[in-house]
């Protein structure tokens, strides 16, 4: 399911939009174009539901955030994460 799950991403996912990291059963969207990672995680979730991944969950937040290595930090980054769990 993860695997099938970083295919989808890489088909909808167009520049300036990147996948930075796929975590498990989670994939780490970036952008510096707001409504641009708002396009490709409406069509991200499309084709998860149309793969029949029932209950996917997305979450978008917009503000700074900074990199290391291969991950991201800052507020977003955890208010993204954090509007995602149950």
């Amino acid at each position: 399911m993860a695997a099938q799950l970083a295919n989808l991403t890489r088909d909808v996912v167009a520049d300036p939009v990147h996948s930075v990291q796929t975590i498990g059963d989670a994939v780490l969207l970036v952008s510096p174009v707001a409504e641009k990672l708002l396009t490709a995680v409406l069509a991200l979730m499309q084709a998860a539901g149309a793969a029949d991944f029932h209950g996917c969950r997305a979450g978008v937040a917009s503000w700074l955030a900074v990199t290391r290595a291969v991950d991201w930090y800052g507020s977003s980054v955890n208010l993204a994460s954090r509007v995602t769990t149950k």
